[in-house]
Parts: structure tokens; C-alpha cells; sequence
């Protein structure tokens, strides 16, 4: 299993992958007072293609405005069995984007699951909390790598083998 991989991607960045996975909004608080709306996405599996190609999916929570805190746990599944978790948690942010995933291919049909919970203590509700899956989608591995023939054995099968220089 690959961990989560965490990283700090700009608003505008999050925006687009939120557009291009048809992101879910969550809202914390009332428009008569303040309220933040936050997006959560998931992507669509991706990788494989070969053996040893990593099969991933990437998740996302981004919000309008600060949070005083947001979890982000993101999963990937192949048929119905889960083949990779992780969650990352952050304090007074904006968002948070990560990746998990397995380092060996197995083909079959994935899909992933990202879960948010958001919490800002100053709006009611104080925590909410969404789970987005996405489209199964399949993924081939290709063959494994063809060996180097193993040469034959000229004392059992001398018919097979020819001497340099005959």
C-alpha cells in the first residue's frame, strides 16, 4: 500500500479538480451570519498498464475559507475489498489534497472513496462531514516481462546446440 501523499496545491488548483470531478459542497454555518462551503472530490483510478505500474486515486477537500480544522481520508478499492487507505488531518486551513495507492498492479475494477470532515467552531454547525465515491473504472496490467530464454542443454540434446566455427 501506498501512504497518503499530502501535498500543498494552490486554490485555483484545487478549484479545477474539484470542476473537472463534479465535487460535492458541504456548507458550515448560515448565509445570515458567515458560512464557508467547502468541496470534496474524488478522482477516478488511474495507472496500471504494466506489472509493476502504481494503481492510484487522488482526493480532495478544499473550502472558501479557513477551517480550524480538516480531515481528509481517501481509499481505493478493487471489486469490493479495500487495497489502500490513509488520512491526513490538518489545523487552520484551506483544504487538503492526497493520493493513495498500491505499487504492484492487479487488474480487475477499482474505484475510490474520499471522506472529509471540516470543523469551524465559531459557525453552527460546528462539523460536517461527506463521503463522494467514484465511477468504477478498469484497469488492465499488461504482461508480465518476457525472460531471456534459459539456452539449452547441449549434453542432453546435442542437435540443439552448434559449435562456433562448424
Amino acid at each position: 500500500m501506498k501512504p497518503l501523499a499530502v501535498k500543498e496545491v494552490s486554490t485555483a488548483e484545487l478549484r479545477a479538480l474539484i470542476a473537472r470531478g463534479g465535487g460535492q459542497s458541504l456548507t458550515l454555518g448560515t448565509q445570515a451570519v458567515m458560512d464557508v462551503t467547502c468541496y470534496l472530490l474524488v478522482g477516478t483510478p488511474y495507472g496500471g498498464g504494466a506489472p509493476d505500474a502504481d494503481v492510484l486515486v487522488d482526493g480532495a477537500v478544499y473550502c472558501d475559507d479557513y477551517v480550524d480544522v480538516a480531515t481528509l481520508q481517501v481509499q481505493l478499492y478493487r471489486g469490493d475489498s479495500l487495497v489502500a487507505s490513509d488520512s491526513a488531518t490538518f489545523p487552520y486551513t484551506y483544504g487538503v489534497y492526497g493520493t493513495v495507492g498500491i505499487a504492484d498492479c492487479v487488474a480487475g475494477s477499482y474505484f475510490g472513496a474520499a471522506t472529509a470532515v471540516v470543523a469551524r467552531y465559531d459557525l453552527y454547525p460546528p462539523v460536517i462531514g461527506a463521503t463522494k465515491r467514484s465511477v468504477d473504472v478498469s484497469i488492465g496490467c499488461g504482461s508480465p516481462p518476457v525472460g531471456i530464454p534459459t539456452p539449452p542443454n547441449c549434453s542432453e540434446n546435442p542437435q540443439l546446440c552448434a559449435r562456433i566455427g562448424d
